[in-house]
């Protein structure tokens, strides 16, 4: 929860860059938090990073049946 809150306020910041970094220790920690994948895919649109964007969303959905 402490790195999507600093994630979080990077984002706020825009400071899209710390954001990224500390959104993806936060899914590191928990790869379940669904909120972390949107906030990171935000970031990632945000700095330009629209191809990465979309993966993060796809990540976010987990495994397709």
């Amino acid at each position: 929860m402490l790195r999507f809150a600093l994630g979080n306020e990077h984002f706020q910041l825009e400071q899209y860059a710390e954001a990224i970094e500390a959104l993806k220790g936060a899914i590191e920690i928990d790869p379940e938090y669904a909120f972390v994948y949107i906030q990171l895919a935000e970031a990632y649109e945000k700095s330009g990073r629209t191809a990465l964007a979309r993966q993060t969303v796809e990540a976010g959905r987990g495994p397709q049946r």
